[in-house]
């Protein structure tokens, strides 16, 4: 029974699979970033509705995410699949979310093929964002994916085949230092230099990051002043920490913290520290081995 199921969902995939390869590449070719994923939203929806599935637009309020389902009307396991589809700015699919989108809707077609036969439901959520408004942490805090017995995705990578891997817990802060812009030079000691601040700021966290191990912090300076001849009131910059476990994380976050108050006092500006994204927890794995029961004759 079980090896019938198996060939029937290969096969349904398989009538669907010149679909899906066609609309991975048209996604490739046509990238939207995160939080602006109108056409790719609009044509995933539109090929999960033409092929049987109910869909909810804009689930839980959120632009451009879904939650498109089969159901049997019968008792059973609910299997739900995840849809990444944002691209990177400048970049566009770099990191394969094309693919990711089109390989769990193959995946949640496959299964309603056979839910007759199992029973219980099959849905794919559309997640829009996840490089940036990180949607799924938004989301499992409001309890969308709690019908759920099971969800998955996939993850395409350059160099291996793999069932499963650990990834880094992230935080991504702003700090902008607030200074006092002048003639820099006519009156540069009646300016207050917010470049100096964000400049010794960059410093002092390259030189203290180095004592927290197995850790990784990475920022730039976006903003820096408009004219050289003018002392910059505003500077900004973005920095992402990642690390293993949130208690690592919140110790960055103090570190720079720390930083940007120093940097702040040396040169009379003042600091605003904020979040940019919902941070994300590290993924825990699970590597016991599964063995399913044998089959009854």
């Amino acid at each position: 029974m079980k090896q019938e199921l198996k060939e029937k969902i290969g096969q349904a995939i398989e009538a669907v699979l010149p679909e899906l390869l066609e609309i991975a590449k048209g996604l490739y070719e046509n990238p939207e970033i995160g939080g602006a994923e109108k056409q790719t939203s609009k044509l995933l929806v539109a090929w999960l509705e033409t092929h049987g599935f109910r869909v909810d637009r804009d689930y839980w309020k959120m632009p451009f995410a879904f939650r498109a389902v089969r159901d049997s009307g019968k008792p059973g396991p609910v299997i739900g699949f995840f849809a990444e589809y944002d691209a990177l700015p400048e970049i566009g699919h770099g990191c394969g979310h094309n693919l990711i989108c089109t390989a769990s809707m193959g995946a949640v077609y496959g299964l309603a093929s056979v839910l007759d036969e199992i029973g219980g439901k099959a849905i794919v959520y559309g997640t829009p964002g996840e490089e940036n408004i990180q949607s799924k942490t938004l989301l499992v805090s409001k309890g969308a994916f709690d019908e759920a017995d099971v969800a998955m995705m996939v993850h395409p990578t350059p160099d291996q085949t793999a069932i499963g891997g650990r990834t880094l817990a992230i935080e991504s802060v702003e700090i902008d230092f607030i200074g006092k812009s002048s003639h820099a030079g006519l009156a540069p000691e009646d300016g207050i230099n917010a470049l100096d601040a964000a400049c010794a700021f960059y410093q002092m966290v390259n030189i203290q990051k180095q004592y927290y191990p197995e850790t990784n912090v990475h920022g730039v300076i976006l903003e820096t002043g408009k004219k050289a001849s003018v002392i910059p009131d505003f500077t900004s910059l973005h920095y992402l920490n990642r690390a293993w476990d949130m208690q690592s994380i919140h110790a960055l976050k103090k570190m720079m913290v720390d930083c940007a108050e120093a940097a702040a006092r040396m040169t009379g500006c003042k600091v605003e520290i904020r979040p940019i994204e919902t941070n994300n927890a590290a993924m825990l794995s699970n590597p016991t081995p599964f063995e399913a029961p044998a089959e009854a004759d």
